[in-house]
């Protein structure tokens, strides 16, 4: 069974994009993509796009089996809207609008951070009895994750099912990620009927939506759905990303530790965000290099090392 991948992407990851890009080319992804869905998130008009950025975008992808498809914001989102809002809460309504467009039951999407370095297998996206892959999370009482959530949970009706220790029992909020399409598509036309507006003005205008997060958004509403998350969800393989964002993992211990994890079999996708790169230690560059080139993406530790040092790719 084959899944649509969706991208939500801008100038500023133009590189990060290629590198995933290439990576879903360079892999077997192919056997697991229906159509790989770049959704251009940025100021530059269609012309813009076409003459700086698409070239590049062929020249990772144009040779392979992979079906690809770049759409731009303007047409899930009313310009007019666009015009009044910037910053990450429009990239978090164009995840979720994805799957008016999107085709396949069961949908991954990435941050363009994602790339995949070793061989996919079909329970990476959904198990042998056809549910989602995910995993168990929780948010602890004083993250604001859990606020957010909680926000979520009452805007459908839900009550209050958190733990003063380990907080609600939940779906994560990191990328990879595999939403139901036919779940998501449920959650916009609900909250449309509510609010009365398009879905993404209400998600960027107004409270409560406007104070919670697109994924968990979705995970309450999996809830409101289905009661429980077993019944959409297979919830208990571990997860097979590990990611470095701006600020976690922080400390050497939990830097060791993530740099053992990339090490395992089962860790199919590793991400770096931006704003991280340009502080890695020595040892970190280390880590991400060799598994870049281990994973065919650069054909040298110091070509990698180009990438984490000016972009170069």
């Amino acid at each position: 069974m084959k899944s649509d991948f969706v991208v939500v992407s801008f100038a500023g990851e133009f590189a990060a994009l290629l590198l995933q890009a290439r990576s879903i080319a360079r892999s077997n992804a192919r056997d697991f993509i229906k159509c790989y869905y770049i959704i251009w998130n940025d100021r530059h008009d269609h012309q813009a796009f076409s003459e700086l950025f698409l070239p590049r975008l062929q020249a990772e992808l144009g040779q392979t089996a992979v079906e690809w498809r770049v759409v731009l914001r303007s047409e899930l989102i009313d310009p007019a809207v666009l015009k009044q809002h910037k910053g990450p809460r429009i990239q978090q309504a164009l995840k979720l609008l994805a799957a008016r467009i999107c085709t396949t039951d069961a949908v991954c999407v990435l941050d363009t951070k994602n790339h995949v370095i070793r061989p996919l297998d079909p329970e990476d996206f959904v198990s042998d009895q056809g549910l989602l892959r995910s995993h168990n999370q929780s948010y602890p009482p004083n993250s604001p994750f859990n606020a957010w959530y909680k926000t979520a949970l009452a805007y459908f009706g839900i009550e209050d099912i958190n733990s003063e220790v380990s907080g609600a029992p939940a779906l994560p909020s990191t990328t990879p990620y595999v939403m139901s399409r036919p779940v998501v598509l449920d959650m916009l036309k609900a909250v449309e009927q509510k609010e009365a507006v398009p879905f993404a003005l209400a998600f960027l205008e107004q409270s409560p939506l406007a104070e919670t997060t697109e994924f968990l958004l979705y995970c309450a509403f999996v809830l409101k759905s289905f009661g429980t998350f077993g019944r959409l969800y297979h919830l208990h393989r571990r997860r097979n990303y590990v990611t470095f964002f701006t600020i976690s993992p922080v400390g050497p211990e939990a830097i060791q530790w993530s740099i053992r994890e990339m090490g395992r079999n089962d860790i199919k996708f590793i991400g770096l965000h931006r704003r991280r790169r340009e502080r890695l230690t020595d040892v970190e560059r280390d880590a991400f290099t060799r598994a870049w080139v281990q994973a065919g993406l650069f054909s040298s530790q110091p070509a990698a090392q180009a990438f984490l040092d000016k972009e170069i790719i």
